[in-house]
């Protein structure tokens, strides 16, 4: 399943909405789900016709992952993040997307993202924290991020999931 499938599936199990709103929010999102995952098919044999990896750069490609990750607040160039992984940044380009089907920055981007909206919802940090927690520049940068992922900003966010 793709990050970007996961993505909508997390969005569902955390749906922030009650009531009627909730019920148009799961099935909107799920008729979403259904269209990724549709597109996702449409896609395969081009990915499929496409250089396959061997399974030992499958592993280092998902050691680059983790890598990526562990410090969001500092993360490898991406020519770093190849080099500890053991790969030229070429073949971590390439893998990365066959892998995960996204570029290594739009995963990275995608997962802080998905982080900061559950580091919100334990509700120990505010907004500011939370920017600062997970590596963004400013908390004007982070809101504007996170309202162009979850169409909301992350103080509205945060007031309907405290109401």
């Amino acid at each position: 399943m793709s990050p970007y499938a996961r993505m909508i599936l997390d969005q569902i199990h955390h749906c922030p909405y009650q009531g009627v709103l909730k019920r148009l929010y799961l099935e909107s999102k799920s008729i979403e789900l259904i269209v990724r995952q549709l597109w996702e098919m449409t896609q395969m044999p081009a990915q499929q016709s496409a250089c396959l990896l061997p399974p030992a750069d499958k592993d280092r490609i998902r050691q680059a992952k983790e890598i990526l990750i562990k410090d969001m607040g500092n993360p490898p160039s991406l020519k770093e993040l190849a080099k500890q992984a053991g790969l030229n940044a070429s073949k971590l380009k390439q893998g990365f997307r066959e892998i995960y089907g996204i570029t290594v920055f739009e995963y990275f981007r995608q997962y802080r993202l998905n982080k900061s909206k559950e580091v919100l919802d334990a509700g120990k940090l505010n907004v500011d924290e939370t920017a600062h927690l997970l590596g963004f520049c400013d908390t004007t940068h982070f809101i504007k991020s996170f309202k162009n992922h979850f169409n909301t900003t992350p103080g509205a966010y945060l007031k309907n999931t405290t109401s």
